[in-house]
């Protein structure tokens, strides 16, 4: 159970970080109308920069939720709350496809509902102790300053692909990457986030071996989770084509490419609880830049090529490679050795990329 010294400090860190990223998303607006209004030469209409500013605070305020109802214990809420934010982004990118900035527009919408859903509603009634609330801020006075741009670049990454395939390609490619990596990515978030919220619990108990659970989890992630991933990559197109229609086969295979990607983000998602959990947002934030700069590098290389499952060839290659050195990381971070790390970052990751290969040149 949480101490009251705690909940306090819960209390303290939601106020601090909430107006924090207020603060922080009315200097970037500021900065995006002076910047100009033009990126790549295509002008950008002042709906669409609103939109994405909006959205990165949304983001950064679940964000910060999230972790406030971590530190109470309310897990329940937290997954329900992830599960509705899928499902919102999905269904308003889905319905606002075709609409100018409808992308964005949705993925705006679903964030929003998403935070309604978590939103603390306690929390106007503590009152934070003013000389505990001093100096928890100045314990954790690092904290905002990684939160509030990692929150940016994790909810820019989660939507790069769109954004460059939109210029690279046309509207019907990204359609059919929209359908697969959402569709898909449902159950993959809800599952992520109940199996976190149970790692993070037991992970900040007070006589927790923190390295062994980790492993442990990992260990048994990849075990149990290869063989349906398997199985989806085998049949995915033909389950699109079953479920959706013929014209939504490409989808189907678009989701088999992302499928060593969908994998080990399956695998990493619970253990990036551990940053949290240690308060060692500083890396989290090094490894998100990461994250993302991997990201577009293989999407834009890919898409040099002109064709556009190069493109999401080369998302999902740099993608699991950025996760599994992010993954590498959570095992350090976590107390693992350098070896064990690596083993189980790289060889699982590695063994099915050879076996997805094998899929692609034998069916």
């Amino acid at each position: 159970m949480l101490s009251r010294s705690r909940t306090v400090h819960s209390s303290a860190l939601f106020a601090f970080l909430g107006s924090f990223t207020l603060l922080a998303t009315g200097i970037l607006l500021v900065g995006l109308f002076v910047s100009g209004r033009t990126i790549h030469g295509t002008e950008i209409s002042l709906g669409l920069l609103v939109a994405i500013v909006f959205s990165t605070f949304f983001y950064s305020l679940y964000k910060v939720c999230t972790q406030y109802q971590l530190a109470m214990g309310d897990f329940k809420r937290t997954s329900s709350s992830k599960l509705i934010q899928s499902l919102s982004v999905v269904l308003l990118q889905l319905v606002l496809f075709g609409a100018q900035s409808g992308l964005i527009l949705g993925y705006l919408a679903g964030l929003f509902i998403s935070v309604i859903a978590i939103w603390p509603r306690s929390i106007l009634s503590r009152r934070p102790n003013r000389l505990k609330f001093s100096g928890f801020l100045r314990k954790y006075r690092n904290f905002p300053f990684y939160h509030m741009p990692a929150s940016f670049f994790a909810a820019l990454s989660s939507n790069i692909l769109i954004f460059i395939l939109s210029y690279q390609f046309n509207l019907a490619a990204v359609g059919h990457y929209l359908m697969a990596h959402r569709i898909v990515s449902i159950p993959i978030t809800y599952l992520t986030t109940s199996i976190g919220q149970a790692y993070y619990s037991e992970i900040t108990k007070s006589d927790a071996n923190v390295a062994q659970i980790t492993e442990n989890l990992a260990t048994r992630s990849w075990l149990y989770a290869s063989p349906i991933f398997l199985i989806f990559l085998l049949c995915s197109e033909v389950g699109f084509q079953f479920f959706f229609g013929d014209e939504w086969r490409e989808s189907g295979h678009i989701a088999a490419i992302l499928t060593p990607w969908l994998l080990i983000s399956f695998v990493t998602g619970p253990l990036s609880y551990i940053f949290p959990a240690t308060g060692n947002q500083r890396l989290d934030f090094l490894l998100t830049i990461l994250i993302f700069s991997l990201r577009v590098s293989g999407v834009l290389l890919g898409g040099m090529t002109g064709n556009f499952q190069m493109a999401i060839l080369g998302f999902s290659a740099f993608g699991s490679l950025s996760l599994a050195i992010y993954s590498f990381f959570i095992f350090r971070t976590a107390g693992s050795g350098k070896a064990k790390s690596l083993k189980l970052s790289v060889l699982p990751l590695a063994f099915f990329w050879l076996i997805y290969l094998l899929a692609e040149e034998l069916l």
